[in-house]
């Protein structure tokens, strides 16, 4: 795929140690789109790939096209009118139910079609303004977000159904309570807690927050049970069970009209659609910039040195040819002066490729981008 062929008028949503995302606009009938240019190159699952480009659901992001340019992999995707869940917590109970639902049943059409997510956390769950979840960013290659991450994992254990279940009770209990299950400032700490979480009783830990009922304590308690297990074979068993469970967590916490749950639950919407609409907002104030001609002009004038400097070599080395035979100048000199003209050369190009380069136009977007409009989301790979 030819990218600067193809996309126009991105403007930056976020941008991040792996990558910049941008909103763009993809071929002749300006469809809205996502652009990500990661930093470095990264491989992709080829069947993934298959899968997100053939296979829509409305619970995972489809994919369109992924390519390299100037040594950096980009994928176009589908965009997400919506937020991170991350800025939508703590979530009231019936909110955080319905949303893991959405994210169950992407998650079991990974499954089918025998793929996992590998990186499920807050910040690859976009949430639309009516409330339904997307996946964004599936097949990870190494570890992902390691406060989210199944026991399995930190052995070197690829990922699976098994480890994105684990993930999965992480991130409900991350939107109920507001902050990570296992909150250790170094690696070290959380991998040593997740693989003791056989050992936390985690609906004592919400009953300590006080936001729960005993009630509402012991309808989620058979999803920790089910998923919150170091032993793989102790949690459930696919998506669908799991399901079959919050289908069942969801009936409980369906607000009636007029409780104080209902009101709560209504308030979050509100917030939510405000957060998308100011998000919609902030992007559209961002300078439209295009990744690909910025680097293509910055290319052209580093060719133009480069042409000079060969320029510069072979006239070198025809004077010598020329002076050689004629006696007119020693070897010896003419060695210092080829020398001396080589050193100059090389200083000169290395100075303008410099400059190129703190202008900010060498490469250009793909390696530098605008002021982000959302923080930075932290991820080890």
């Amino acid at each position: 795929m030819s990218l600067d062929s193809s996309i126009s008028g991105c403007r930056l949503v976020q941008t991040g140690g792996e990558a910049s995302v941008y909103r763009a606009f993809h071929g002749s009938d300006d469809h809205v789109v996502a652009l990500k240019v990661y930093k470095a190159r990264r491989a992709f699952n080829e069947s993934l790939i298959q899968f997100l480009k053939s296979g829509k659901h409305p619970n995972v992001a489809s994919l369109y096209a992924t390519g390299a340019a100037d040594g950096h992999t980009f994928t176009v995707s589908e965009y997400i009118r919506g937020v991170t869940s991350s800025a939508l917590v703590p979530m009231p109970p019936s909110v955080a139910v319905h949303l893991l639902r959405g994210v169950s049943a992407g998650l079991s059409a990974l499954a089918r079609a025998e793929l996992s997510h590998g990186d499920l956390n807050p910040e690859n769950v976009l949430v639309r303004s009516d409330a339904s979840p997307v996946l964004i960013d599936c097949g990870i290659e190494g570890l992902g977000a390691p406060r989210f991450a199944a026991p399995e994992r930190f052995a070197g254990k690829a990922p699976s159904v098994k480890s994105d279940l684990f993930s999965a009770g992480l991130l409900l209990y991350f939107w109920i309570a507001g902050e990570p299950l296992f909150a250790g400032e170094k690696f070290e700490s959380v991998a040593s807690q997740i693989s003791d979480v056989d050992q936390c009783d985690v609906s004592l830990l919400l009953h300590g927050k006080g936001r729960l009922s005993p009630a509402a304590l012991g309808i989620l308690d058979p999803l920790w049970k089910g998923l919150l297990r170091r032993d793989p074979d102790t949690r459930f068993e696919d998506f669908d069970e799991l399901s079959e469970v919050l289908e069942i967590a969801e009936a409980h916490f369906s607000p009636r009209p007029g409780s104080f749950e209902k009101k709560e639950a209504d308030l979050w919407l509100s917030a939510l659609r405000a957060q998308v609409a100011e998000r919609e907002a902030a992007v559209d104030k961002c300078t439209v910039t295009e990744p690909l001609a910025v680097q293509k002009k910055s290319c052209k004038k580093f060719m133009c040195i480069l042409a000079a400097s060969l320029f510069a070599v072979l006239a070198a080395a025809g004077l010598c040819l020329y002076l050689l035979p004629s006696g007119n100048v020693p070897v010896d000199q003419v060695g210092a002066k080829m020398l001396e003209t080589s050193r100059r050369i090389s200083t000169e190009d290395s100075s303008a490729r410099n400059d190129v380069e703190q202008k900010g136009t060498w490469r250009g977007v793909l390696l530098g981008a605008p002021t982000p409009v959302q923080d930075e989301k932290e991820e080890s790979k």
